[in-house]
């Protein structure tokens, strides 16, 4: 996995977005101890409870010796300062834009870290592979 971070700013102070294996797995104590990454880009589930676990689970700062470290303590009560954080960066946008840029920082962090395919770089297809499934076609 690639040690890629994506910069967000919250409150003026820049901090680091990265989703590593124990963020994401229960396991772990990670994001999907609280909800799947496969079902948290729903629009059902864009809560702010659940951003506050992503941003939770993936916020980065920088420590005296340069690593990049959790930003917010890993333990329970970390979580609520997530969701006060969450709070104050989505305040810095209009309506709900600051979710929808919130999660755009997320889908960011899952393409750099290599979670999803980067979808700018595509792959040649090569002489002979096989070609990926396609999509059912829609039932009436």
């Amino acid at each position: 996995m690639t040690e890629e971070a994506i910069p967000i700013e919250i409150g003026g102070e820049t901090y680091f977005f990265r989703l590593e294996d124990g963020d994401v797995r229960s396991g772990s104590g990670g994001i999907e101890q609280y909800i799947s990454l496969f079902v948290a880009f729903h629009p059902t589930n864009r809560t702010y409870d659940n951003a506050a676990v992503l941003l939770w689970k993936g916020l980065r700062k920088k420590n005296p010796d340069g690593k990049l470290v959790h930003a917010i303590t890993q333990e329970l009560a970390g979580r609520e300062i997530a969701f006060q954080m969450l709070k104050k960066f989505c305040r810095q946008f209009p309506g709900i834009t600051g979710m929808v840029i919130f999660y755009g920082y997320v889908e960011k962090a899952l393409i750099a870290n290599e979670w999803w395919p980067d979808p700018a770089k595509k792959e040649e297809k090569k002489e002979g592979s096989t070609p990926a499934p396609q999509d059912p076609a829609p039932k009436n």
